[in-house]
């Protein structure tokens, strides 16, 4: 039992100190969009859904009227395709 103990006390402290290293993030840092960014993410991590269905639905009502009548046909072909 000793060896066990003793391979414990060398492993351990080393896949801790990885895991350490593993474990860090540095902060996000955009640019110019980094106000947007950080204006966004709280959203995005409390109710991601909403975002995105906000921006389906922007991107579907703008397909609309740049493509007018030609919508339901881009719609079919990309249903085949998928």
């Amino acid at each position: 039992m000793t060896t066990s103990s003793s391979l414990e006390a060398r492993v351990f402290p080393a896949l801790r100190k990885k895991q350490l290293e593993l474990a860090y993030i540095p902060p996000q840092y955009m640019g110019r969009f980094d106000s947007l960014y950080h204006r966004l993410v709280p959203y995005m991590k409390v109710a991601p859904w909403r975002v995105i269905a906000f921006w389906a639905i922007l991107a579907t009502v703008f397909l609309r009227l740049a493509l007018g009548s030609s919508f339901a046909s881009f719609a079919s072909l990309l249903q085949r395709a998928f």
